[in-house]
């Protein structure tokens, strides 16, 4: 996926459905939401399901398309990652003591997922993301 390829390609609305397991806490929730992408942002929407409780929860990154890809960055500006124009790939961004690995895979146009490990001195979670476009 080219850069100049890569954000129209996944502009749009996608389904987003998450499970995240917590080895501190001992526990596992779930996310179910959309994501938006549009020119250089990501929005996600949705709610969090822990047990019989649910939160609202959002998070948002901003995009800018390079030629090596798509860098990400938090909402504050600061530097996330680089999706490259692979199918496959893995990520890593060192966060002050927690430590991020990630991968993507990419399924054409309409489909990717999203796998994390963060391990930390107060984190110790998997997470894994689907993420399918709506029509």
């Amino acid at each position: 996926m080219p850069a100049d390829n890569a954000a129209p390609r996944y502009e749009g609305r996608w389904m987003v459905r998450r499970l995240v397991i917590d080895y501190l806490a001992r526990s596992s929730y779930r996310f179910a939401g959309t994501a938006t992408i549009d020119g250089g942002s990501f929005a996600e929407t949705g709610t969090v399901s822990l047990g019989a409780n649910e939160f609202p929860a959002t998070r948002q990154y901003d995009l800018v398309a390079k030629d090596t890809g798509i860098e990400v960055f938090f909402a504050d500006g600061r530097p996330f990652i680089t999706l490259a124009a692979m199918p496959d790939q893995r990520v890593h961004h060192l966060c002050g003591a927690d430590d991020y690995r990630g991968r993507f895979f990419f399924r054409g146009n309409d489909e990717w997922a999203e796998r994390w490990r963060v391990i930390g001195p107060r984190k110790n979670y998997a997470s894994l993301s689907l993420y399918r476009r709506m029509a």
